[in-house]
């Protein structure tokens, strides 16, 4: 098999569009990713909101009745 300097360029620019075909996979994986983890923190926080509402609801029940059992407030 004869190596030319042709073959050699030709298989390097095909290595070299080969590598940009696997950045822009990885980039746009990466890209997805980021659109997931935003979304799944989105939904954390309504979570959060659902619970905290309540969560305070609760303490100022618990200040409410400890005001009602000592007579002063806290």
């Amino acid at each position: 098999m004869i190596i030319s300097v042709n073959n050699v360029r030709m298989v390097l620019q095909n290595f070299v569009v080969a590598l940009k075909w696997i950045l822009k996979l990885i980039v746009l994986n990466a890209a997805a990713g980021k659109q997931y983890v935003l979304s799944v923190l989105l939904q954390l926080a309504d979570r959060c909101r659902e619970f905290l509402p309540s969560q305070h609801h609760q303490e100022d029940r618990l200040v409410e009745q400890a005001n009602e059992r000592t007579g002063r407030s806290v």
